[in-house]
């Protein structure tokens, strides 16, 4: 495994932080790390790092102590606020970065390629736009060639033509890295990563395969029906059967959703209009997306 994270706590006084949080992550795996401001996502990655103990639990990289010299060699970090030298040119910050890590200047170079940095090496950090900046610490992260790249934020500041290219080139890096990266959009985490684990009060409240998750957690459909329909009569069904109904102005038909999927809602639909003798003319499932699953999640 390439990070193993096994029952961390972190408390600051009286408050916890991280609560008995559990995860594994092999190599090669492209890990979204999703949740609300407060879960503990930063306060995770800190300890992955080195840069923090936590309270009790065990966390590893590589195989080694997450504060061990030898796990840090093996991580790359950016953190959330990005901290860079504002006065220093782009290639002399990532060239004093490359000897922190003996690497050489050919790294420096092939690094400031991949990220789309040559027409602005040559600039001070601060004549930077931020998204340019967000560039440079993707860089300083990659340049030692690391095995698990450890990314809060990733995406911050970018515009949609950056963004673009900074996906791919994660999704590239993905292909031979363990990468874990935080992120408030949902969007991202869709196209970038191949697993999500969503965290909430300090503990990871749901692993899945990011094709698989919205698959597991319920169903939703549209339905509308004919003549003779009542509408209390149809709130009082679905709260009999642990349904949630909104009518949809703009589809003009009922969502009909259930948090858990327990059943078919569609064979309680047909047998709602059985009873009632209704037709239904137009019945759709919908399938959760992700951000109706993270705040399915996450909610308090």
């Amino acid at each position: 495994m390439s990070i193993v994270l096994k029952n961390i706590e972190k408390k600051y006084g009286k408050q916890t932080a991280l609560h008995r949080l559990n995860l594994e992550v092999p190599e090669g795996r492209v890990v979204g790390l999703l949740g609300p401001n407060g879960a503990g996502k930063t306060t995770l990655m800190k300890i992955l790092t080195g840069i923090m103990s936590p309270t009790s639990g065990t966390a590893s990289v590589c195989g080694y102590p997450s504060h061990s010299l030898a796990a840090r060699k093996k991580i790359g970090y950016l953190p959330e606020n990005n901290p860079l030298y504002p006065e220093m040119y782009v290639r002399e910050y990532l060239s004093y970065v490359a000897g922190i890590y003996r690497a050489d200047e050919r790294a420096v170079s092939q690094t400031v390629e991949r990220v789309g940095l040559r027409s602005h090496a040559n600039q001070k950090i601060q004549q930077l736009s931020k998204g340019y900046r967000q560039r440079v610490g993707l860089a300083q992260a990659m340049l030692h060639d690391p095995e698990v790249l450890i990314l809060d934020e990733p995406t911050t500041g970018l515009d949609p033509n950056q963004l673009v290219e900074i996906r791919n080139l994660i999704k590239a890096l993905g292909s031979k890295k363990t990468l874990l990266l935080s992120t408030h959009i949902m969007q991202e985490v869709s196209q970038m990563c191949t697993h999500v684990a969503v965290i909430h009060q300090g503990a990871i409240v749901k692993e899945s395969k990011i094709d698989e998750i919205n698959l597991t957690q319920g169903e939703a459909i549209l339905v509308r029906f004919g003549s003779g329909f009542d509408k209390t009569d149809f709130l009082q069904y679905c709260d009999a059967k642990k349904l949630r109904a909104v009518f949809s102005k703009e589809r003009k038909a009922w969502k009909v959703e259930t948090a858990q999927a327990e059943g078919s809602i569609q064979q309680l639909m047909v047998a709602f209009s059985y009873e009632k003798k209704l037709d239904i003319l137009h019945m759709e499932r919908e399938q959760n997306d992700m951000e109706h699953v993270f705040r399915t999640l996450t909610k308090t």
